[in-house]
């Protein structure tokens, strides 16, 4: 069906045209308060003026998007959603390239594509290989409603504690409860692995110690 209509000759002319109307304005709110935080910081389109480099907004893009697949929807430090600051990412990359102010150092060309098509082939075998297998397949929606619960910590003053000298770091946060004033953990780090049984075991880990709790 044509989406043309004959009374108005503008919709040929219009339907020609690259359709914006496509790019969700979602995404570009999510982007705006992105490239907010970038600008108050180093300031509006600073990009354009002193250029930048492919490979550092490629790395932290994918540094944002890693953490919002890993189940942390907004970046600890600038409070602002990790998907604002990846859109943010791509489309200072998009501009800088636009105004001719990107350094391309992208990787010297090598085999991947040719690489992923071999890899490709795999996917349909081992697919009809485990065809008679129905393992779970655990997400984000598997997460205990309790988890990060932090119960299985040593509520103690470390201070009190014979053998923890809380002069270094490590002996100051390890195993003691995060609301002591000497031992305040940042539980910044989460995962999951499988215990006895093949169970998923949902864990927290303390970014200064490595103190691990594991959901009860």
């Amino acid at each position: 069906m044509s989406e043309l209509k004959p009374s108005n000759p503008k919709d040929a002319i219009g339907s020609s045209k690259l359709p914006v109307h496509l790019w969700p304005t979602t995404a570009s709110a999510m982007g705006a308060i992105g490239l907010l935080d970038g600008m108050l910081k180093y300031g509006r389109s600073n990009w354009r003026a002193s250029g930048v480099r492919a490979s550092i907004y490629f790395d932290a893009a994918n540094r944002h998007l890693n953490a919002w697949f890993e189940g942390e929807d907004r970046d600890p430090d600038s409070g602002v959603p990790h998907l604002a600051h990846a859109l943010a990412c791509l489309a200072i990359i998009v501009d800088a390239q636009a105004a001719g102010k990107l350094t391309d150092d992208r990787q010297h060309k090598g085999g991947y594509r040719s690489l992923l098509t071999e890899l490709t082939g795999h996917v349909g075998r081992l697919k009809e290989m485990h065809a008679d297998k129905a393992p779970k397949h655990f997400t984000i929606q598997d997460m205990p409603t309790d988890f990060g619960q932090q119960n299985t910590l040593d509520y103690r003053d470390p201070r009190t504690v014979a053998g923890v000298d809380v002069s270094f770091e490590t002996e100051r946060h390890m195993n003691f409860a995060p609301d002591q004033e000497e031992s305040e953990h940042d539980f910044s780090l989460a995962g999951h692995r499988f215990g006895e049984g093949d169970a998923p075991e949902w864990f927290v880990q303390c970014s200064k110690c490595g103190v691990e709790v594991a959901n009860a």
